[in-house]
């Protein structure tokens, strides 16, 4: 199922994960990984929101996820254990900060 937003980012859930397209990009980007049915993220250390101590998520994503029967996520930081996340409490517990509000592009984000 891919959906696309007023300006043009379209965003989908694939067998291998979630993939996002921006409009003003000309790569698909995969923000989410899909194996065996599980749900992981990988996120780098330097894409840590340093200020906040948090982790951006696409919004619309871990709500599609959400909606798709999906209820946990693996969040893998560099080599350090993985931390196991409900979305739902992402959802209802992140803070959206100051970035864009709208579109696909939208990001919550969870503290550490």
């Amino acid at each position: 199922m891919i959906q696309e937003d007023t300006q043009g980012n379209k965003i989908g859930i694939m067998e291998d994960g979630v993939h996002l397209k921006l409009a003003r990009t000309l790569r698909v980007l995969k923000i989410f990984n899909i194996k065996n049915g599980q749900l992981s993220k990988w996120v780098s250390p330097k894409n840590i929101l340093r200020k906040a101590n948090a982790v951006g998520f696409n919004h619309k994503a871990l709500q599609m996820l959400q909606n798709a029967g999906y209820t946990a996520l693996s969040l893998h930081i560099g080599k350090k254990p993985p931390i196991g996340l409900k979305i739902a409490d992402i959802l209802e517990s992140g803070d959206f900060l100051w970035f864009k509000q709208q579109g696909f592009e939208r990001q919550i984000f969870w503290k550490l």
